[in-house]
């Protein structure tokens, strides 16, 4: 996000003064053409034509494109002009012009379905006339109007219309444009092999015709599809050549400056943190060489999280208060609120435990301002944390109740395997009193035991019997200590793998770790809530306690994780908390054994009529994360794309089907027998190859 924000104060400081100084010169130059135009009029009388009509809409028309940048009132003075007169006189070409303009000035003023309106009338008469790049040019106009609703579906629609008009007319410069835009698109849809498919079509060509400027914002776009991806070496690829490129003589300064911030962000994520700061001082530099206050603030907010990588806290404080107050100055509320949060991060690190709260608290209110959502989870879990140092501990609990609730599986990666640890901590510091105290009585036993054995030496009988005694409860509480703790390790083993509750055990927590192939499965009962109707709550509850029970003895039996069930969703992944290579295979085996469970048990239960469930299966296989969350009730749990891409396979599939994607197919084609479905269209996710699993194929 911060990348983007740079870009777009980028884009409009580094133009706006060019463009106003050049369009003045062709206002004035326009507007002189107008005045002799009227003159001719008048000086012709009843002879005027239609063509000098024309001719004057077609001067209206660019001096309202002149005017565009830097003086909006006196553009749609002149673009309401043109359509105006053209009406009038019934000239085609300037009705199509006015009405894109005045689609454009109902797009400034966020009046979404008149500028569809005027633009679409602007395509239908372009259209009519033969002009197919101005037909081009007014889908793109409506793709912008897509983008500003949050529409991208609509917005690639009108996008690949455009396309097709650029192509008819052989426009190589425009259909290069409009690759990257529905590059642009696919990247939003997360659709990163489309993306890069487009972006590298729209490459093509600027090489082609050597477009010097649009080259180095390709390689920029390119590589962030990359960085994204994590895949840090091509990413930096990319903006290595965007940067040669852009440092010739004559070219795009801009996508320079862009290049730079891009380097050291990916040599900051490498976790090559001098090299990123290299690249960040040297953008900051660049920055603050043309006055460009937005830019240095985020640089200087960049700097200030390397040096905290770096626990050098002193200068990211330095840093940090640097971009907060150009941040203020800005009057930039989302910059203001990131940085409060960060600064409030170092002074939790250096115990300034109340300042930190501080920050947060004042990060807290202007992300909430701004909704910026990564901001408000950032900020919840700090608070949560300050707050439990504090000893705070409803607070803290409100806070990472909060955390939970904000969480996104797109990009996060988990906050909250420091409070888990302050939990096992208390956990731990809380066992430890326990046994000091046990320990404290066993003295004390042992004490009176030598203070009775002196006072009663001639007694040997007694004594005897007291050491008896002593002896047998001994042997009873060991063995009431060892039944409590294989109870306690049992439950821990019913919440967590076996090998993170054994690091939970020793370490007192467990660090969130990455898997590069893991298969999700999901499962959901299509008709629930219409047989739950039928069904007594007593009756539902043991239904479902029976079929879940079912299926993780069937998770058991081929190594399968079952993570958690969400109502009557049941959700399970293989290839951890131990990599592994079979997991696709695994987990499919482990899916069709569901169906086949499912496929009895309503045989079964129709035979007695009684009401049943049918199910959706869905598996995917890719990267994702994973570890523990919560302070209380901890579970584990996992995150990532592969998460979101599995649960699409489920609502994709049909009942008593296992759905699975292209990338878990690839895997397991040789094993079983599976029937194509084609592209499907997954909600948010765009269309995927599913494929219906059929049966295993006999070797």
């Amino acid at each position: 996000m911060r990348k983007i924000l740079v870009f777009l104060f980028f884009i409009f400081h580094s133009s706006f003064f060019i463009l106003k100084a050049q369009d003045r010169r062709l206002v004035d130059s326009l507007e002189n053409k107008l005045q002799k135009l009227e003159i001719h009029k008048k000086t012709s009388g009843s002879k005027t034509t239609v063509l000098a009509d024309s001719a004057e809409a077609d001067i209206y028309y660019s001096i309202e494109i002149a005017y565009r940048d830097f003086n909006y009132d006196s553009a749609i003075r002149y673009a309401q002009k043109c359509l105006t007169l053209s009406e009038k006189i019934g000239y085609k070409r300037g009705i199509a012009n006015g009405c894109k303009e005045m689609g454009t000035v109902c797009l400034h003023r966020n009046n979404y379905q008149n500028a569809l309106e005027y633009y679409q009338k602007a395509a239908d008469i372009r259209q009519e006339i033969g002009d197919k790049i101005g037909v081009a040019d007014v889908y793109c106009n409506m793709g912008s109007v897509y983008r500003q609703q949050g529409n991208n579906d609509k917005r690639m629609v009108v996008l690949k219309k455009a396309l097709s008009f650029y192509e008819e007319a052989g426009d190589k410069k425009d259909i290069s444009d409009i690759y990257s835009r529905l590059g642009a698109g696919y990247e939003i849809m997360k659709d990163y092999p489309e993306a890069l498919k487009y972006y590298f079509k729209s490459l093509k060509i600027k090489e082609e015709i050597k477009d010097a400027h649009g080259m180095p914002w390709l390689y920029n776009c390119i590589g962030e599809i990359y960085y994204v991806q994590e895949i840090y070496s091509d990413a930096m690829l990319y903006y290595r050549k965007a940067l040669e490129m852009s440092e010739e003589p004559g070219s795009d300064k801009l996508q320079n400056r862009y290049a730079y911030v891009n380097i050291a962000n990916t040599y900051f994520k490498q976790g090559n943190y001098s090299e990123a700061l290299i690249f960040h001082e040297t953008a900051l530099k660049k920055m603050e060489a043309i006055g460009d206050k937005s830019g240095s603030a985020l640089e200087n907010a960049s700097i200030g999280d390397v040096y905290k990588k770096q626990d050098k806290l002193s200068d990211a404080t330095t840093n940090y208060l640097k971009a907060l107050n150009l941040f203020e100055e800005l009057k930039d509320t989302a910059g203001i609120a990131k940085t409060c949060i960060s600064l409030g991060e170092v002074d939790k690190q250096t115990g300034s435990l109340q300042e930190a709260l501080n920050y947060e608290n004042k990060g807290l209110l202007l992300a909430q301002h701004v909704n910026s959502k990564e901001d408000i989870q950032d900020a919840y879990s700090n608070l949560a944390e300050i707050n439990a140092l504090l000893k705070n501990f409803a607070a803290a609990y409100d806070y990472h109740v909060k955390f939970e609730h904000w969480k996104d599986s797109n990009y996060l990666l988990s906050h909250s395997s420091v409070l888990t640890q302050m939990e096992m901590t208390f956990l731990s510091d809380k066992r430890q009193d326990s046994i000091k105290a046990d320990q404290v009585k066993k003295d004390a036993v042992k004490e009176n035991e030598i203070r009775n054995q002196r006072r009663l030496r001639n007694y040997t009988l007694g004594g005897f019997a007291i050491v008896v005694f002593f002896l047998i409860f001994v042997f009873v509480q060991r063995n009431k200590i060892r039944r409590e703790k294989k109870h306690s390790d049992d439950l821990l083993l019913n919440i967590l793998p076996a090998e993170t509750a054994e690091e939970l055990k020793r370490t007192g927590g467990a660090k969130t770790r990455s898997f590069d192939m893991v298969t999700v499965l999901f499962t959901d009962f299509k008709n629930f809530t219409r047989a739950s109707e039928t069904m007594s709550a007593e009756d539902l509850v043991s239904e479902m306690h029976y079929c879940y029970s079912a299926f993780d003895r069937i998770m058991a039996k081929y190594g399968v994780e079952k993570i958690k069930t969400i109502g009557d969703g049941y959700m399970a992944a293989g290839g951890l908390p131990v990599a592994n290579s079979t997991n696709p295979i695994d987990t499919v085996r482990a899916a069709m054994d569901i169906a086949a469970f499912m496929d009895e048990e309503k045989a079964r239960r129709q035979k007695d009529q009684k009401p049943f469930f049918d199910i959706r299966i869905g598996l995917h296989t890719g990267h994702v994360v994973a570890g523990i969350v919560g302070i209380k009730k901890f579970a584990y749990d996992i995150w990532g794309d592969t998460v979101n891409i599995a649960s699409r396979m489920e609502s994709s599939g049909e009942a008593g089907k296992v759905n699975i994607s292209g990338a878990t197919y690839e895997y397991i084609k040789d094993t079983f027998k599976c029937t194509y479905r084609g592209k499907v269209q997954a909600k948010n996710k765009g269309e995927i190859d599913m494929y219906f699993v059929e049966n295993m194929i006999q070797s």
